[in-house]
């Protein structure tokens, strides 16, 4: 029972983390000192795609979802899992990483901007 709890733990952990990635540059469009937390949630993001080939909170869950129910534990993203549900796609694979890397590369170069204009146009 414990393990079901931690892996529902996770689930929500996961669930923040994917919205705070794709989410946080609207709020921090407005707040300067969110940018640098968003750019690091990226580069996490982006740093176990590559290190390990997948995510390491999806392996995490996985662990967790084996102690309980062996027969849940999913194959491939924790984003292509729980959307196959709702959008029917092949796994994705490296498309995330390079989906996310883009989004990195997005939102530091407007962060950028932003940053430039406020200290030129003051």
């Amino acid at each position: 029972m414990a393990w079901k709890f931690l892996r529902r733990l996770l689930f929500a952990f996961h669930v923040c983390w994917i919205a705070a990635v794709l989410l946080l540059p609207v709020w921090a469009w407005g707040h300067p000192m969110w940018r640098l937390p968003h750019l690091t949630l990226v580069a996490l993001t982006l740093t176990s795609f590559y290190m390990f080939g997948r995510c390491a909170l999806t392996d995490l869950e996985n662990r967790l979802i084996r102690k309980y129910d062996p027969g849940r534990v999913y194959e491939g993203s924790f984003i292509a899992h729980y959307l196959k549900r709702i959008i029917p796609w092949q796994e994705p694979g490296i498309a995330l990483a390079r989906v996310t890397l883009a989004w990195g590369v997005l939102w530091t170069a407007v962060y950028l901007l932003l940053r430039h204009f406020e200290l030129h146009h003051r």
